[in-house]
């Protein structure tokens, strides 16, 4: 049998080298043609209401490779104590190194009506540290009094930032 092989090759050697010449070309033309992608396959059926969350997830906030999102549910952030700690974390996470920037409900605005400019203000709910409760219960009816965060940064029906 190597014998027949060997033949083979030695009497065809010309038409193999030209086969081989040509196979190694159109390969590499196919290779330059591959695409990457980077899309999960999706394992669970389209109907499934995670998955529907999911894209709608997707749909919202955009498909980004480096967002991280954070979330948490606090029946208590609106304490003097625990809002303080929550501002404080978010000027930490401002001055992590890579971090470009961090979206919180810290930065809510409330457009304001000027009169005199005939034009809109966008002015900070809040933009400090409290040192009474009496001025977080005010950020907090602020915030509660603007439909736009409702889902966005804060879930009322379940607590959750």
């Amino acid at each position: 049998m190597w014998a027949h092989i060997s033949r083979f090759i030695l009497r065809y050697k010309l038409f193999l080298l030209i086969f081989l010449l040509f196979a190694t070309i159109f390969m590499a033309n196919k290779a330059m043609q591959v695409q990457y992608s980077y899309e999960f396959l999706p394992l669970l059926p389209e109907d499934d209401p995670i998955y529907i969350e999911y894209q709608e997830f997707l749909g919202h906030f955009g498909q980004e490779g480096n967002v991280m999102v954070v979330g948490f549910q606090c029946d208590s952030l609106y304490q003097l104590e625990n809002y303080n700690a929550f501002y404080d974390l978010y000027g930490q996470l401002k001055e992590i190194e890579g971090v470009e920037q961090v979206v919180s409900i810290l930065q809510a605005r409330n457009m304001k009506k000027n009169e005199a400019l005939k034009s809109f203000e966008f002015k900070p709910v809040t933009s400090q540290r409290y040192e009474t409760q009496k001025e977080v219960d005010a950020v907090a009816k602020e915030l509660a009094s603007l439909p736009f965060y409702r889902k966005l940064f804060y879930n009322d029906k379940n607590k959750t930032h």
